[in-house]
């Protein structure tokens, strides 16, 4: 059988109620008798993520690392073809193609499907397309 707690009257009384001083068990000392809080300390400023190690990089950061190295190297990203690439991928124009592939790659495989469409050649054709639009993405963007 369950235990039935007892109702204490200051519950059900209304917040503008005086409330019984709280009591740190701790100390067995009331709240109000204890020191104030002190203030936290300020919060240091960010220091620089130091590299991973080696061993916790994966092959894909390892190739962008070098990929990105050799680049700086030649020059790249100075150049006039690396400005207005930057400026083609971060385009409007560009975000809307992005959206519209995203689009595709999604639900053309089940459109391609509810319509019944006979061969293959045509949605493999779509989406090979789709695929590059992203992969330039990707190496323009590296």
């Amino acid at each position: 059988m369950a235990k039935v707690l007892p109702v204490v009257p200051s519950m059900l009384d209304g917040p503008d109620t005086k409330a019984a001083p709280s009591i740190d068990f701790a100390t067995s000392t009331p709240a109000t008798a204890r020191a104030p809080a002190r203030t936290p300390p300020a919060p240091t400023p960010p220091t620089a993520v130091a590299p991973r190690a080696g061993l916790h990089q994966t092959a894909v950061h390892l190739v962008r690392q070098r990929l990105r190295e050799l680049l700086e190297r030649v020059g790249w990203y100075d150049s006039e073809a690396a400005m207005m690439l930057r400026k083609v991928l971060r385009g409007q124009i560009f975000g809307v193609l992005m959206i519209v592939a995203l689009i595709l790659a999604l639900f053309l495989g089940e459109i391609f499907a509810l319509a019944q469409v006979a061969g293959n050649l045509a949605l493999d054709l779509l989406l090979t397309l789709v695929f590059l639009v992203f992969a330039a993405e990707f190496i323009g963007l590296v």
